[in-house]
Parts: structure tokens; C-alpha cells; sequence
């Protein structure tokens, strides 16, 4: 009989040849993907920055003159809180809770307030189980796909760190 093991060495080779090829087609199709998402959520965020923007032109135009002359009225966000951080999750990416925080400050939501307990909830309420938000393993929130924890802006990892695709 004829030893066989090097003919098979050589077939499970030519598999994990082709294996890694497979995975480097995948992943450079997933690249064009994203890149074409993100021409899409930048095209739609600069959109929606001009239309909040055309939005503030008029609120202006409609207050009555008395509170025009040095009143101040409180204006209230275009978003909830928990579409306004999903917005930001999308068009950014993976953002840390400072960073988020910021955003909302900068928004104005929270006047005056103290947005910290606030956020810190409404970012509970988006991220528990089934949620919107996954919180990555970093400690950043990122929007939550069907695919898991897995985002479109940024490298994933499992908890073990392992990103090697191996088929043995």
C-alpha cells in the first residue's frame, strides 16, 4: 500500500489556500460595501444638517416680535435623545460616553441640566438586551447590527482578541 499523507498534506493546503482567498474576496467586498454606506450617511447627515439648519431659519422668522427684542425661548431638539445618539452612532461611528455626551451638550439638550444620570439611562435603554447600541469590548457604544456586535466603522474582535480565520 501507498502512504497517502503527503498527497493529503497537499490537498489541505490547497483548501487553506483557498480558504484565505475566499476570506480576502469577502473582506474586500465588505470594504466597497462600507465605503459605499458611508457615501450614504454623509450624503443624508449633510442633508439633514441643511434642512435643521433651514428649520431654525424659520422658527426665528415665526416668534412673535416681543420675543424677538431679548427674550430668550427655550428650543426644544429636533430628535429624542435616544435618535439623536443612533444619528451620531451612524454618521460617526464608535463613540466613548464623553464623546457622546459632548455631542448631546453641543446640541443643546440638556441646558442647564445634568446630563449625565439622563444619558447614562437613555444609553441603558438603547444598549440592554436586544437593544440598538452595543457597547464594544473597548468600552465605546456603536450601533448594533444583525450581524452582532459587529459595526461597519471599525475592525471587530471577539473577546478572546482572536482575528485569524483559520478552517482547522
Amino acid at each position: 500500500m501507498r502512504d497517502i499523507r503527503d498527497d493529503l498534506r497537499e490537498r489541505l493546503a490547497a483548501i487553506q489556500s483557498a480558504f484565505n482567498a475566499a476570506v480576502d474576496e469577502n473582506e474586500a467586498q465588505i470594504v466597497a460595501i462600507q465605503a459605499a454606506y458611508r457615501q450614504k450617511v454623509d450624503a443624508f447627515e449633510r442633508e439633514r444638517q441643511a434642512v435643521l439648519q433651514l428649520l431654525r431659519i424659520e422658527e426665528e422668522r415665526s416668534q412673535p416680535a416681543e420675543v424677538k427684542e431679548g427674550q430668550s425661548v427655550a428650543r426644544q431638539p429636533a430628535l429624542p435623545l435616544s435618535e439623536f445618539i443612533l444619528t451620531k452612532l451612524h454618521a460617526q461611528g464608535p463613540m466613548t460616553k464623553d464623546q457622546i455626551r459632548a455631542e448631546v451638550d453641543r446640541a443643546g439638550y440638556f441646558d442647564g441640566e445634568a446630563t449625565g444620570r439622563t444619558l447614562h439611562l437613555t444609553l441603558m435603554n438603547i444598549s440592554g438586551s436586544g437593544g440598538r447600541v452595543c457597547r464594544l469590548i473597548d468600552g465605546r457604544y456603536a450601533c448594533q447590527t444583525k450581524a452582532g456586535h459587529q459595526t461597519l466603522f471599525g475592525p471587530t474582535q471577539s473577546i478572546n482578541g482572536d482575528a485569524s480565520h483559520a478552517l482547522m
